[in-house]
């Protein structure tokens, strides 16, 4: 059992389309005295307004939710009701022989991830960037003096963090 965002349904082990020698399935984790814990994660798409193609990038986005071949291959199941049947026919049609149970997922769109794990980061649009430099920089360098980088990535979170204070 593992838990996991529907997303994660591209990387099951065999790969989609092949038949995995295994049987699987969706569900949501148990409820706790009653009340439901696991929490709907909800990707949100905007276009920055200091972006500098915005006429490429709306269409680009608009792309992507009309699709229904490339929502199946973002793999996330889309919020629209109206959506929803394509992606489930697209995604069964990945993983032959097996039957999910996709009121599941529905039923989940009544509990949205409020507030989100970004929530809880100041700034998370600067800080995000901040922390994949400083994991980029040890993972492809090396002789990295990680207490160096550490401390050069608090100075600079701080500062982030501070700039909404």
């Amino acid at each position: 059992m593992a838990e996991t965002h529907s997303w994660y349904m591209c990387c099951i082990n065999p790969a989609a389309p092949a038949k995995a020698s295994f049987s699987w399935g969706v569900a949501v984790a148990p409820a706790y005295n009653g009340t439901t814990t696991a929490k709907l994660h909800a990707d949100t798409f905007s276009i920055l307004k200091s972006t500098k193609v915005p006429d490429a990038a709306f269409k680009a986005m608009t792309a992507l939710v009309a699709s229904p071949e490339l929502l199946t291959l973002y793999g996330a199941m889309p919020a629209d009701p109206s959506k929803q049947q394509a992606f489930f026919d697209a995604t069964n049609k990945n993983f032959p022989g097996v039957t999910l149970d996709w009121t599941i997922p529905q039923e989940m769109l009544k509990y949205p991830d409020v507030p989100n794990h970004q929530s809880w980061v100041p700034n998370y649009a600067k800080a995000k960037p901040a922390w994949q430099a400083f994991q980029n920089n040890y993972r492809t360098k090396q002789g990295v003096d990680i207490d160096a980088e550490l401390d050069k990535l608090q100075q600079t979170l701080q500062g982030i963090y501070d700039e909404v204070q």
